[in-house]
């Protein structure tokens, strides 16, 4: 933010005392990680991604939601971002 960056944050729950902590500039978007639809909004106009969500419990469901599946959506939701806004670079260099 600093350095002119637009920042985005994925939350799970709209929770005022979490999202407080956050500086106003930040662009807070709730939703889950596991939820491909949600992932793939906060993710549009991104071209950098830092991934700090970790399951709060060591039962497999948890671990493989989050640490497995969120994972795998974060990361196909920005490949595909790349790849659209590489084409749409393209398109404009051609």
């Amino acid at each position: 933010m600093l350095r002119g960056y637009n920042v985005k944050a994925l939350v799970r729950r709209n929770d005022p005392e979490g999202i407080d902590m956050l500086p106003r500039s930040v662009d807070v978007v709730v939703g889950d990680v596991v939820d491909a639809s949600s992932v793939q909004d906060v993710v549009s106009g991104c071209n950098k991604v830092i991934y700090c969500a970790i399951a709060r419990s060591a039962i497999m469901g948890g671990l493989n939601r989050v640490d497995n599946q969120g994972v795998r959506n974060v990361t196909k939701s920005f490949q595909q971002e790349q790849t659209i806004d590489c084409q749409i670079q393209i398109f404009q260099i051609s």
